[in-house]
């Protein structure tokens, strides 16, 4: 039986204790035909509730095992990019500041900058670089560097040399 099924027939045993016999006036139903009834539905209902829980914990054993496979696969990949990372090093090392040309690949530097937020707490003033209370806006915050704010004890520009391969 469906849950929706269990739910109209507790409804109906409602129906049936208050139903009358318009001819004689009596009840439909006695006390211990419809306390029968109220039993076997209530039965069901309790298999009902026991299936549907019982289905809940295999969900949350199911969650369990999609989290686990998540911090597994989270740890792969930090081991991964952390080996990538690794031989571009060694590829640095071999290039020694040089660029290459080879058959297969072209091997040359990049030069970027990023901001390195000493203490964001400096920038509680300056509201259009605060993205949120506790974010800095590096975006806006390196446009202020780079046109001369002094900003040395908040945030400092650092200058990045990035290995790019094609």
């Amino acid at each position: 039986m469906t849950t929706y099924e269990i739910i109209e027939q507790l409804r109906l045993i409602g129906t049936m204790r208050e139903a009358v016999n318009e001819t004689t006036g009596e009840f439909m139903f006695t006390d211990e035909e419809v306390e029968a009834e109220e039993e076997k539905i209530n039965a069901t209902k309790d298999q009902k509730l026991n299936a549907i829980q019982d289905y809940k914990l295999s969900l949350n054993d199911e969650i369990t095992r999609f989290k686990e496979k998540k911090a597994k696969q989270d740890a792969n990949i930090k081991r991964v990019t952390k080996q990538q990372d690794y031989l571009k090093e060694l590829q640095c090392d071999l290039l020694g500041g040089e660029k290459l040309k080879t058959d297969e690949y072209s091997f040359y530097y990049t030069k970027s900058e990023s901001v390195n937020i000493i203490d964001a707490s400096f920038f509680n003033e300056y509201e259009e670089m605060i993205t949120h209370k506790t974010e800095v806006n590096k975006t806006a915050v390196k446009k202020a560097l780079k046109d001369g704010a002094d900003f040395s004890k908040g945030a400092e520009l650092i200058k990045k040399t990035s290995l790019t391969v094609r």
